[in-house]
């Protein structure tokens, strides 16, 4: 993978703002996220999410942020929220989820209850909706651009590039991958995870709809019947096929 040749400001964007010089509702959530320190530096954010029946407290980030092998040889994973290091045991129960990079490029670890203590809240709309109805509504992503301070940036709207990844013109940087996606009402639809280069400038920044990752999650969770998992949908199907498609076909740069 090639490195990142722009600084991830495409045109029209916006500066990130230290979530210290942010306003209150921004800034009060610079608990809900996270500097990693995995295969690179990262961002990640807590969130809760059904799974085996109840609310289970998480952690995501970009698969190319902690990997499976990172998962499986390392047996602590440590983190930064606000300058506080975190530490927390890794054993054969914490993954809970991963999408390899050319896909969902999702890694969800299980968290302890108490390990954290400020969760975002999901979107549930996005269950029933494209990323077509997100189309006009105002975001935002919260990151650790640099692997220096908590930052916020804004962007005007999202658009499709495919079934479940988001395009978006917020200002990110190296480690801003991990970030959380929100909207104006402050839940969670995405997660930030690279940019798309053209003539050698950032396009646009590129994001994972966070609808497709977790029915997938929900469908391998479910038992199996007549010894048989429940067959895919058309459009979790189309999904997964247009994202084999998106670092063939793009320049695609994780940062």
């Amino acid at each position: 993978m090639e490195e990142r040749i722009d600084e991830g400001l495409p045109e029209g964007a916006e500066k990130a703002i230290p979530l210290e010089k942010a306003d209150y509702k921004y800034k009060s959530k610079e608990n809900c996220i996270c500097l990693i320190n995995g295969n690179l530096k990262g961002t990640g954010f807590f969130c809760k999410i059904e799974f085996e029946g109840k609310l289970t407290p998480v952690l995501i980030t970009n698969y190319h942020v902690v990997n499976d092998d990172f998962m499986n040889q390392k047996k602590k994973l440590t983190f930064y929220v606000k300058d506080v290091l975190h530490s927390i045991n890794i054993d054969k129960d914490s993954k809970i989820y991963s999408s390899i990079r050319d896909k969902y490029d999702m890694m969800i670890i299980r968290l302890k209850e108490g390990e954290v203590n400020n969760y975002l809240e999901i979107d549930e709309n996005i269950f029933d909706k494209s990323v077509d109805d997100y189309e006009n509504e105002g975001i935002y992503i919260l990151h650790y651009p640099m692997a220096e301070e908590a930052k916020v940036s804004f962007g005007s709207g999202i658009e499709k590039s495919n079934d479940y990844d988001i395009k978006h013109k917020c200002h990110t940087e190296p480690c801003s991958s991990g970030g959380p996606i929100l909207n104006l009402i402050n839940k969670v639809i995405g997660i930030h995870k690279g940019s798309i280069d053209k003539y050698g400038e950032c396009a646009y920044n590129i994001g994972t709809f966070l609808k497709f990752p977790l029915n997938e999650l929900k469908n391998q969770n479910k038992p199996k019947e007549n010894g048989q998992h429940k067959n895919k949908t058309k459009e979790e199907e189309e999904g997964e096929e247009n994202g084999h498609k998106v670092s063939k076909n793009n320049n695609y740069y994780l940062i």
